[in-house]
Order: structure tokens, then sequence, then C-alpha cells
């Protein structure tokens, strides 16, 4: 039997109150993985059958899952369970036609979601891929 969630708690009470601007969303194994965005920062929420977790992100902005080329969420295996990358990217101001982004791991582990302590700036553009590095050296 499915549990139908009020749209994940009003999207966590719209973030938080910080007014949602979105969400992405994917299904990671058969956990509902959903980033919210709001201007007070992003969380992730986890959506299991043992229960669901949120979690902030050091994060800020429109953030998103990272996806290879077909769209599906890009993931690694890690040594408890898959890593994932969350993302927010914006033009750089300096005319150079890079971008600061920044990102930032989540494992999936049996205790649940464990978010990457800091996450990563560097000044590349989506649609880019990620090295295993960036998923795993951040642990």
């Amino acid at each position: 039997m499915e549990i139908v969630r009020p749209w994940i708690w009003c999207a966590v009470l719209a973030s938080m109150a910080g007014v949602a601007w979105g969400d992405d969303r994917a299904t990671i194994g058969e956990i509902e993985i959903v980033v919210l965005s709001s201007r007070d920062g992003c969380r992730i929420v986890m959506m299991s059958q043992h229960g669901d977790q949120v979690e902030p992100l050091a994060l800020s902005g429109l953030c998103t899952l990272h996806r290879n080329e077909e769209g599906a969420v890009r993931q690694v295996s890690g040594p408890d369970g898959p890593i994932f990358l969350v993302e927010h990217s914006v033009a750089a101001r300096d005319g150079s036609g890079d971008c600061l982004t920044n990102v930032q791991a989540v494992a999936v582990s049996e205790q649940g979601l464990v978010v990457a302590p800091n996450p990563a700036l560097v000044a590349t553009c989506p649609p880019f891929r990620w090295d295993e590095v960036m998923f795993l050296g951040v642990f």
C-alpha cells in the first residue's frame, strides 16, 4: 500500500516558510528524493517506507539533482550505499563566461541521508559530467 503524503508536507512547509521556488525529484532504488529550493536555502527530503527525513544543504538558490545525458540522477556506489550530487550554478560576474557552481554530495545509507559537510565550488557551467572523485572525495 502506497503512503500518500500531502505533497511532501506542503513542500516541507513551503521550504520552512522561505517561500518555495521549486523542486527537483527522483527515485533512487525504492527511495523518493526531493530537493526543495527557497530563498532560505535548499533542503533534501528522503521519503521511504521506513519514514521521511529532511536535511538542510549548504547551498542556496535553485538547486537541482545532477543528472546524466538521459536525465536520470547520476549516482555512484559508496561504502554505505549510493551517492548522488545536488548542484547550484550561476554565471560568474566577471564576464568570463564561466559559472560559479556549488556541488554537495549526499549518500543514502541504512541510517538515512548523510550530507557531505562541505560543498565544492568550481568555475564550470552546466551541463557537465563530474568524475567519481566529486562524489566520493568529499566524505
